[in-house]
């Protein structure tokens, strides 16, 4: 792996934050921050055509109280089922992606699995093979292991920021042998690019 951009697939007609395939039916999801098509400021949950890149809007994504969420990033569980972790209020939830269709039903219900008592608008998620669950704050050194089933965390040490600059991580994701890809978004004079993250020495290698 380099960084370097393969091939455009297309224009996906939506401000997408985060993404995901879902193990059980290959299909492609994502988020788009807090923009939906009703003019609220919810996340959206789409399908993405790998073919062409266009989005399909599936609902906006509300709790069971009806109050509007933000999930920068998501990721699916091995058995098909969609994690979240909210920007603002700092828990974890699932998200029901057979709860919307983009046509009868557009609320995509999300429930809370708890309380992570982390203090940090919520940015990159991923599971690896094993179901672990790893969060990484916006802004942050540390990192998180989060229990998918209770919300507690487990604080890992620093990262090692090779870049110098104070950045954060814009979504991340484990590949088929548990390498650990992210895109790094640097605020000092480095550029943002694609990392690796040694999950056992926490050493962060740029593409």
């Amino acid at each position: 792996a380099t960084g370097n951009k393969l091939s455009t697939v297309g224009p996906v007609g939506f401000n997408v934050t985060g993404i995901a395939f879902n193990p059980s039916s290959s299909i492609l999801y994502g988020t788009t921050g807090n923009q939906d098509v009703t003019g609220g400021h919810s996340s959206s949950l789409i399908q993405i055509n790998t073919s062409t890149g266009a989005g399909t809007w599936l609902g906006v994504i509300k709790d069971a109280g009806n109050h509007s969420m933000n999930f920068p990033d998501i990721s699916f569980r091995s058995d098909g089922v969609l994690y979240g972790f909210g920007k603002f209020d700092n828990n974890l939830y699932t998200i029901d992606i057979t709860s919307c269709n983009g046509s009868s039903d557009t609320n995509c219900l999300a429930t809370k699995v708890g309380n992570s008592g982390l203090a940090s608008f919520g940015n990159a998620l991923a599971f690896d093979s094993a179901n672990n669950l790893y969060f990484f704050p916006n802004g942050d050194d540390n990192y998180y292991q989060i229990n998918p089933n209770t919300s507690n965390s487990i604080v890992h040490p620093d990262l090692s920021n090779s870049s110098g600059s104070s950045y954060a991580l814009g979504a991340a994701a484990f590949d088929g042998d548990d390498v650990l890809y992210a895109a790094r978004l640097n605020f000092g004079s480095s550029p943002s690019d694609l990392i690796t993250i040694d999950i056992p020495t926490n050493a962060i290698t740029s593409l």
